[in-house]
């Protein structure tokens, strides 16, 4: 991460979590400890209708610290872009599961909001006109989606990450390389 931190720390950049939210301290929770200095921008509960999408299940807020987690505080890991500014969007219950229809309202939501990136460190399902099209808006607006690309262990990526819009991401172990759970292709 050093040699990328020479290039960017994500300073002035704004990436969209969509998943389970974020352990933010917007809403009537408090903010973690690790993202105490991170910058939030305001993002939204699409499970729920409401502005309010703190992390319960917690996956999103682990995805979000792996992005821009505070940095140089004695707390937990590092954040590969500790200086993006963080848009939880909620479309996954606090059980992790949740809509097509509620993933393209937070994927068109993050676009329509300033996100240049977003991660959606979820899948399943198959090919999804209505995800097709929230992934071909954000591709028009210039604006980068990376995906999971699934942990079925198998040499095909899952959906969403299949689709066109989308850059999938394999998953590594501690030594660099494929994880034993991690699709790819």
């Amino acid at each position: 991460l050093e040699d990328a931190w020479r290039v960017s720390t994500g300073k002035d950049v704004t990436v969209a979590i969509v998943d389970t939210g974020i352990s933010s301290g917007e809403g009537k929770l408090p903010r973690i400890p690790d993202l105490a200095k991170t910058c939030f921008v305001e993002g939204y509960n699409f499970v729920d209708d409401n502005d309010d999408p703190y992390d319960v299940q917690s996956h999103g807020t682990h995805v979000g610290s792996s992005v821009a987690e505070s940095t140089n505080n004695d707390l937990g890991g590092v954040g590969v872009a500790f200086d993006a500014c963080l848009m939880p969007i909620k479309v996954l219950s606090d059980s992790g599961s949740g809509s097509t229809e509620d993933i393209a309202e937070g994927i068109r939501f993050a676009v329509d909001n300033g996100a240049e990136i977003i991660n959606m460190s979820l899948g399943g399902g198959g090919f999804s006109k209505v995800m097709f099209d929230a992934l071909q808006y954000a591709k028009k607006e210039n604006v980068l989606v990376f995906c999971a690309a699934g942990n079925g262990s198998r040499p095909v990526v899952e959906f969403p990450a299949a689709m066109d819009g989308c850059i999938a991401i394999s998953s590594v172990g501690p030594k660099g390389e494929l994880a034993p759970y991690s699709s790819h292709g």
